[in-house]
């Protein structure tokens, strides 16, 4: 069985549309399924393709092409913000509805196949119902790659002793720097891990401001990743895929919404008692909402809460259940 991945990533779009499509990836390719990926996107992200077959083009542009590409794939998966309700349905009418397709804030009026949401706030969108199209929402089928299942236990320490800030590959706000900035001043002698993204455009202003309790973590991979979280205290983090790696390591993390799709996500774990959320940057108490964050944070018994309320939210099934399914509709087309 060939399944081919349509998606998207890099320095403009972001890198979690790629990375739970990898994620699933690797769920598959344990039931020894072929996976290839077809990406709009840049070379920022040819270090997370390493050892999938992919090719890199603007399938937006170049439908004809895409079509062509996918002439041999028994199923398809696509997982994107770009492509329009028109290029969904050519999709499925090519597939014959052997498609999944990943959602995050019911984007679409999606065509026959199987529509993904795979977030807490999925079960309370929603959705019209289309005959041909089946849908799996909510924590059940929330993504997470292989590193942050197999994670060791969380401890949580009495004292904050460092907080890590995580804005995504690219942090297309420049949110790290100024938040440097804050808890220098708020809390200069607790330790910094800074995720620094192949995406950043703006590292020279973070490494001028970096002091000896600041610690760069330049482009890390998935595993080291879970090892930073797991030696935080305190996570700073966007309302992207992240969010759910953190709540399942057990991570008492503040969200900041960097755009409106990531409001879901934050407002719905917010309401779990995962996490604070500080608002948006360009919210004028921003920079107090941070403040009076860690400020909550600093009790040990707060934090305490917030990690185990994380790490019962998902049973880290939700790739497994995805490629259930998978296999399931595959095996009712070809009857």
């Amino acid at each position: 069985m060939k399944i081919t991945v349509i998606t998207e990533g890099g320095k403009k779009v972001g890198f979690g549309h790629l990375t739970r499509c990898i994620a699933i990836s690797q769920e598959l390719k344990r039931r020894n399924i072929r996976v290839e990926f077809i990406v709009n996107g840049d070379n920022s992200i040819l270090n997370l393709l390493k050892g999938f077959d992919f090719r890199m083009f603007n399938w937006i542009k170049c439908a004809k092409r895409l079509f062509k590409e996918i002439a041999k794939a028994d199923f398809i998966i696509i997982d994107s913000y770009l492509a329009n309700k028109k290029l969904y349905s050519d999709l499925s009418k090519k597939m014959n509805g052997r498609m999944l397709m990943i959602d995050d804030y019911y984007r679409l009026d999606y065509p026959k196949g199987i529509v993904v949401n795979p977030s807490v706030q999925g079960n309370s969108l929603k959705y019209r119902r289309f005959k041909g199209v089946k849908y799996l929402l909510g924590k059940d089928y929330v993504i997470l790659r292989d590193a942050a299942l197999n994670a060791p236990k969380k401890v949580i320490n009495r004292e904050i002793k460092s907080v890590m800030l995580t804005f995504g590959g690219a942090d297309r706000k420049n949110l790290t720097a100024k938040l440097l900035r804050i808890l220098q001043s708020y809390c200069p002698r607790i330790n910094k891990i800074v995720v620094i993204g192949r995406g950043f455009k703006s590292i020279e202003r973070i490494e001028e401001i970096a002091d000896k309790m600041i610690n760069l973590e330049y482009y890390p991979e998935a595993e080291k990743m879970i090892k930073l979280m797991l030696n935080s205290d305190v996570a700073i983090s966007a309302g992207g895929q992240t969010l759910y790696e953190l709540a399942r390591i057990g991570v008492p993390t503040i969200g900041i919404c960097v755009s409106d799709n990531q409001a879901g996500n934050i407002l719905g774990l917010e309401r779990e008692g995962f996490l604070k959320y500080a608002g948006r940057p360009e919210d004028i108490n921003f920079t107090g909402n941070v403040i009076q964050a860690i400020s909550e944070l600093k009790e040990f018994s707060v934090r305490k809460n917030m990690s185990k309320t994380g790490q019962k939210l998902f049973d880290g099934k939700g790739a497994k259940r995805i490629t259930s399914e998978i296999l399931k509709l595959s095996k009712e087309g070809k009857r």
